[in-house]
Formats: C-alpha cells, structure tokens, sequence
C-alpha cells in the first residue's frame, strides 16, 4: 500500500491566541445575526423529518467527510441515530458503502448554519463529535477556528457531550480554554491514544506518527 505520510502542522502560532478570551466573550454576549440561507433551511427539514421518524437519542458527527466515523458510529451505537453533516459533496461521495446502516443519515450543508437551527428547534444531542476541524493555522485566521467563531455559543444549546479530537495541540488548547470563557467548565486537554482509527484523517494521522489531542465534555451553560 502506497502511503504517503501526513505533514505535522505549521503556524508562526506558538501559543494559544493572544486575543482568545476578548473574541469568545464578545460572541457570548452578541447575538450571532446572519441570514440563514433558503437551502441550509430545507436541508434541516429534512434532517428534522428524518430524526423524528427514527425516534431514537442523537449523535452529531459535524465535518464528517466521506462519513466513515458516521457510520462507524451508527454500528457502534445502533439504538442511537447518526446524522454526519460535510459542506462537501464531492467528500460525501466517496468512501460510503453502497447500503448504509439504517440508523445514520448523510446531509450536505454547512455546520454554521444547522448547529444554529437544530439549537432553535430544540435539538437535544446525546454526542457530538468533531473529528479533525481545519486548523486555520495563521494567527490571523483564528476567528475560522471553530472555538473562535461566532456560531461556538451555539454548541452548548445542544445539551451534548461534545468530542473534539485534532492533531495540533493549541487548537485543542485553544478550545478548552473557549470552553472556559463561555461556560465556566474545564475540560481536560489529553492525549488520544488511537484504538481504531475511524475517519481517513485520524488512520492518516495515526499511520503519520502525530500526536493527537482530544477535549471532551458536557456542554452546558452556568
């Protein structure tokens, strides 16, 4: 097997952001005004339609590629629905098995807009899992970050216990300290130890040599 190795991650950024704290506070305190577009609607509809039909606990797999954690995970947990959400079609498309587990459902949308949408229409997550975001690793796109980003408020209306897991230690620095400007919780920062890697980042990732950092907790608002 052809292997190339993964690079591990650059940035001039040697620390957790300097402006961190100011950026989520802000959020926390704005609300988050823009426009949900027509098809991000229409895609949570049917989403929506999906999940009531199944009547069964909820696990979020947000970014989830070509879905292989997504349906790892409705294996895993097959009383639970999985709902695995990529903005990419051409990643959605590929590496998916030709008869999906019953339990999970694919959407193509944005993550900023549904995690906005299942929060206002009362969605209660059992798990939530972001496996492997993109870094954004210059300093001046930090507010790309997930942690950093106007819609992060909006994960702890989903009453999960989120999962995030990524090969760049400030990252997941960077989001347990949000986690502690925003809700007064401290989530651990620990090493992951892979068992079974079940996402092509986290096989690539783990077959490359990275250390990989996970941050896990009960999203809940003091």
């Amino acid at each position: 097997m052809n292997f190339n190795p993964s690079p591990e991650i650059v940035s001039t950024q040697t620390e957790t952001h300097v402006r961190l704290r100011e950026i989520v506070l802000r959020h926390r305190d704005t609300e988050y005004q823009e426009t949900i577009p027509e098809y991000a609607q229409q895609g949570f509809k049917s989403a929506q339609y999906w999940v009531e039909k199944q009547d069964k606990p909820i696990i979020l797999d947000s970014g989830c590629g070509t879905g292989e954690s997504s349906i790892y995970l409705a294996k895993k947990y097959p009383h639970y629905c999985v709902v695995g959400i990529d903005k990419s079609a051409q990643r959605l498309g590929r590496g998916q098995l030709e008869h999906l587990p019953d339990n999970v459902y694919f959407i193509r949308n944005d993550c900023i807009h549904l995690w906005r949408l299942m929060a206002r229409n009362g969605w209660n997550v059992k798990f939530h899992y972001i496996l492997y975001p993109n870094p954004w690793p210059k300093p001046g796109h930090v507010q790309r970050r997930w942690h950093a980003h106007p819609v992060f408020p909006y994960l702890f209306q989903l009453g999960s216990e989120l999962i995030l897991r990524t090969n760049w230690q400030i990252y997941a620095q960077e989001f347990s300290e949000a986690v502690w400007y925003l809700s007064g919780q401290r989530w651990p920062v620990q090493r992951y130890l892979v068992d079974e890697p079940i996402s092509p980042h986290e096989r690539k990732y783990y077959l490359s040599g990275h250390a990989l950092y996970q941050v896990r907790g009960l999203c809940h608002l003091t």
